[in-house]
């Protein structure tokens, strides 16, 4: 009767072993099904879209208090810094405060780092004035 019991206990062991193996697998398997599924959703709903990406759809005029953008602009050229300033403008508020995290080539970390934009204080105020921020 022990044996049995033992025999049992090492086979119900190995069984949930397998069991919670073959379930992370699937798991594994099932999120990146679902991952991809929404990515390629997302693409053609971008494609889809009318609207450039500057242009923020579905923000009504004059409707933003604060505007934060953090990693965004540093990656940005100066059209699209342009756009996007251009833009901005309709969606905020008189009064609103603007917060824009952007490349400055003047300093040594954005020299080094290739992914910044050609980006400096000086080109971004010219941007600001020039779309009427």
């Amino acid at each position: 009767m022990y044996c049995l019991l033992s025999d049992l206990g090492a086979f119900t062991r190995r069984s949930a072993v397998r069991t919670r193996s073959y379930s992370k697998r699937t798991a594994q398997r099932l999120l990146l099904e679902f991952v991809l599924t929404r990515i390629r959703q997302a693409r053609q709903r971008a494609l889809a879209n009318k609207h450039a990406a500057t242009d923020f759809p579905g923000i009504d005029h004059r409707s933003v208090d604060y505007l934060f953008s953090f990693g965004t602009f540093v990656h940005l050229d100066g059209h699209l810094i342009q756009a996007y300033l251009g833009n901005m403008k309709r969606i905020l508020k008189a009064g609103a405060n603007v917060v824009i995290h952007y490349s400055d080539k003047t300093k040594v970390i954005a020299q080094i780092n290739e992914s910044f934009a050609e980006n400096t204080p000086a080109k971004m105020r010219l941007h600001a004035i020039g779309s009427g921020l």
